[in-house]
């Protein structure tokens, strides 16, 4: 922190009359304080006669002495600032990637989630018979395997990841991979119900896809 005082900024010219003797004495006084340290520049003129004194926490210096520790203790508060300036830097990007991550993990465990509660409804109700795979939903049974078997699995692992060894950036193409695919699944479900309406004669299995629609 560097703060300086001004004493006497412009030069204060005054006549002392002692007897048959006059004076003209001019002051400036300039005091600095830089890292912790005072720093003061004294200088008197008398009938034209200058004295500078310089002094550093009240002990007085050499002018080279003087200017050496007063550019030192500006160097010093240049180091900290740069140093309070990284250290602000680095909170902001651990923020920062602390945030994506947590973002990013709580919009993959939303999106795993709804993607779960729906591929269940295949399992139990035994809809994998009438799956009506089309282009605009899921396109292939292959598919519709890829998705149970590795992209789900892939993203479940990446939510259940330490946030500490989690990488923002594989989380949010994760996040951009599953984006569409809750509402392709959700279609490829109701094709399937109607597909199964449409197939299916037997009278148990139509009550249960009576109870499947009811609950949609």
């Amino acid at each position: 922190m560097k703060r300086v005082f001004v004493l006497f900024l412009c030069s204060i010219s005054f006549i002392c009359a002692q007897s048959r003797r006059v004076e003209v004495v001019s002051v400036y006084c300039k005091k600095e304080v830089l890292d912790g340290k005072v720093f003061i520049h004294r200088e008197d003129i008398v009938n034209a006669e200058k004295k500078d004194i310089w002094s550093i926490d009240g002990q007085q210096v050499s002018y080279g002495d003087y200017e050496d520790a007063v550019l030192n203790a500006e160097k010093e508060i240049r180091r900290k600032e740069r140093r309070a300036q990284e250290e602000q830097r680095k909170r902001s990007q651990e923020f920062k990637n602390e945030a994506l991550v947590t973002l990013n993990k709580k919009i993959l465990r939303l999106t795993v989630d709804r993607l779960d509660h729906t591929l269940k409804k295949f399992d139990t109700h035994s809809l994998v018979h009438f799956l009506d795979f089309k282009n605009n939903t899921i396109s292939s049974l292959e598919k519709f395997n890829e998705l149970q078997e590795k992209i789900l699995p892939e993203a479940k692992k990446l939510i259940y990841t330490p946030s500490e060894e989690s990488d923002w950036i594989q989380l949010s193409g994760m996040v951009a991979k599953l984006d569409h695919i809750p509402s392709l699944v959700e279609n490829l479900f109701y094709d399937t119900v109607r597909n199964a309406i449409k197939q299916c004669d037997d009278t148990k299995t139509l009550k249960e896809l009576l109870e499947i629609v009811s609950d949609v």
